[in-house]
């Protein structure tokens, strides 16, 4: 299956199920584009502390705990609310990081920039957005974009590149905005 809904159109349900069959037969490039996908989180009281365990591993959380045995406080942090009732820019770029990977499965990430717009404050739920904005076919031929390709996958493939935000549910107050572009092999996308 897939994350991504259809792109809206004002064909009757017959024409939508044709629709559905026929993007097996039309290129992939023109499949993707214009397509969506989102998700509704509420991070809670741990998330910020335990997604700064995650990203900053031992050594980073060691230091930067207020207790001097780690071991103690690792645990200690692990149930209860530490920092600001603020959530943490790890946890918004890791919501939409984690969409894209949902969404395009085993594609080779190239770029991901956000801007955070304002705070989000724990407790209220987000909805994650990303809508591709750019296929790129053939992309290993492409010097400026083979350079970021890992070697081992150097063949022919697609650059998608991705407009995302995150919103605030209750009013679609934009908490944060940005781009992300992957790389997906062709093995990948003719399954």
């Amino acid at each position: 299956g897939t994350l991504f809904e259809p792109r809206p159109t004002a064909a009757s349900d017959g024409a939508k199920h044709q629709h559905q069959h026929q993007h097996h037969q039309q290129p992939y490039s023109d499949w993707l584009m214009g397509r969506s996908a989102s998700i509704r989180r509420r991070f809670g009281a741990g998330d910020n502390a335990q997604g700064l365990l995650v990203c900053g591993g031992s050594e980073l959380a060691r230091h930067a705990s207020f207790d001097p045995n780690y071991r103690r406080a690792q645990d200690w942090i692990r149930h209860h609310a530490v920092g600001p009732a603020i959530v943490s820019p790890v946890l918004i770029g890791g919501l939409v990081g984690a969409l894209v990977e949902a969404a395009l499965p085993n594609s080779v990430p190239l770029h991901s920039s956000t801007s955070q717009i304002q705070p989000l404050i724990i407790g209220v739920e987000v909805r994650a957005e990303i809508e591709i904005t750019a296929v790129e076919a053939n992309v290993a031929k492409n010097s400026a974009i083979h350079k970021d390709v890992p070697n081992r996958e150097k063949s022919d493939g697609y650059q998608i590149q991705m407009m995302t935000k995150v919103q605030r549910l209750q009013d679609g107050a934009m908490i944060a905005n940005g781009t992300h572009s992957v790389w997906i092999p062709y093995t990948t996308t003719m399954k």
